[in-house]
């Protein structure tokens, strides 16, 4: 009886890990397509400024990382409120990562920063821009150490812990949308920036009522 049960859960996460692979492939390939339809309209006259190329690099990298910790959730987590937040994650951010890197694409732009994150914007006041620094990582973002503990967490402890990274990682990315709003030159990254804001506010306080529940 026992192997049989082991058994019935190994196919059922299979399952879920399938479902969740098809949904963040036709997230991306969405995306990307709608990256590459928006060609004919989706620059200013002037074409992207360096704010457009460093937050379309930059908040991709950092969705992954949210796409990653909420692919774990949906692995690993019962709680159906935590998987529920978890998949909206996963299908939104898989396809604003496919917008972002189809419009790099169209630009002629690397995927990837090669001069270290977010030096298109200010951080703490001082304006990155040309200067000879590199942030090898960027707020809000999860350490392996923490992500390492994430999938080995379970039941109550799993869904706690991955609620507070996420509202961090969450938090930490608001400071580039609010200046992706304000300097980017295009208007669909300013219009991805700003549903980003939106969107991510109000998942962080639901995610904080959430996490105050769970924690009680």
């Amino acid at each position: 009886m026992t192997d049989q049960v082991d058994l019935a859960d190994d196919s059922a996460t299979r399952s879920r890990s399938i479902v969740l692979i098809l949904g963040i492939v036709v997230a991306l390939v969405v995306g990307l397509a709608g990256g590459y339809l928006l060609k004919g309209w989706m620059v200013d006259r002037s074409g992207p400024n360096s704010v457009d190329i460093g937050f379309s690099q930059d908040m991709s990298v950092h969705h992954d990382q949210a796409v990653e910790m909420a692919g774990i959730a949906l692995s690993n987590s019962s709680d159906p409120d935590v998987r529920s937040i978890a998949w909206d994650i996963v299908t939104s951010q898989s396809n604003q990562i496919g917008q972002m890197r189809g419009w790099l694409a169209e630009w002629q732009q690397p995927l990837f920063a090669t001069d270290g994150y977010m030096t298109w914007m200010p951080m703490d006041g001082h304006d990155m821009t040309g200067m000879d620094m590199k942030m090898t990582t960027m707020p809000g973002m999860a350490t392996q150490d923490q992500l390492s503990a994430l999938r080995a967490a379970k039941g109550k402890d799993f869904d706690v812990l991955f609620l507070t990274l996420m509202i961090a990682h969450h938090k930490g990315g608001a400071p580039m949308a609010t200046y992706a709003i304000a300097h980017a030159n295009t208007d669909v990254v300013r219009t991805l920036a700003d549903s980003m804001s939106k969107t991510q506010g109000y998942e962080v306080e639901l995610m904080t009522k959430m996490l105050e529940s769970r924690k009680s």
